[in-house]
């Protein structure tokens, strides 16, 4: 990872990847799907940790203005060769440029690479970003689901520690949003046979069990 403050880490898309059932974009469209709720008519978005542009190209086919945000050249090319608007800057940086100029700002799996003092500059920056009445959409792995804290979290090597839903409300608060929505869903399609049994799974290891995400929903009063 090239910063803490700026980008997280890219998660590759190979064969070797052993988040990729969470990270491709067919798998991630429950997530863009329930975000979309809190979309706006119209109006503009950035992506913060945009990555190749699979929610820049939902939302731009949502009738929003989007742009993203990425330290990884890598992931910009890839949003331009989908003729997607993308900026390689460090997301601080370029946040605190941007003088309320966005109706929503999104961040999908990204502030679970922070540190805690750096997560606070993060949500300052991005309300910096968000127009009156804008809302900050965010995303991060649930770690009261046991897949999530025994296994999956740790996988990716730049995670640096989690976000729970409390910590989230007081960064919000701090930041001056009020929280509208917290929840922690499914939202990533983990296979058929999965979806059969997790019920009794839940029986047995909690009523957390296979909601990997958590979902903060914030807003900028007017």
């Amino acid at each position: 990872m090239a910063s803490r403050v700026g980008q997280a880490a890219t998660v590759s898309s190979g064969n070797a990847n052993p988040l990729r059932f969470m990270a491709s974009e067919e798998s991630s469209i429950g997530i863009y799907e329930f975000l979309a709720r809190w979309f706006p008519a119209t109006g503009t978005l950035l992506d913060v940790g945009c990555g190749s542009g699979g929610f820049l190209s939902f939302a731009s086919a949502s009738g929003l203005a989007a742009t993203g945000v990425d330290l990884d050249g890598g992931n910009v090319a890839a949003c331009a060769a989908r003729s997607l608007e993308a900026v390689q800057e460090d997301a601080v940086s370029f946040l605190t440029r941007q003088a309320h100029g966005f109706d929503v700002v999104s961040m999908i799996h990204f502030v679970e690479h922070f540190y805690p003092s750096d997560a606070a500059n993060l949500f300052e920056a991005a309300v910096a970003s968000l127009a009156p009445g804008g809302r900050l959409l965010i995303v991060t792995p649930n770690y009261a689901d046991p897949t999530v804290s025994g296994n999956i979290f740790w996988l990716d090597p730049t995670h640096v520690r989690p976000y729970p839903p409390a910590l989230l409300r007081d960064l919000c608060a701090s930041s001056g949003l009020v929280t509208l929505h917290v929840s922690n869903q499914v939202l990533v399609n983990l296979g058929r046979r999965r979806a059969l049994v997790r019920p009794w799974q839940r029986l047995r290891f909690g009523r957390e069990y296979e909601r990997p995400n958590t979902v903060v929903v914030a807003e900028l009063p007017r």
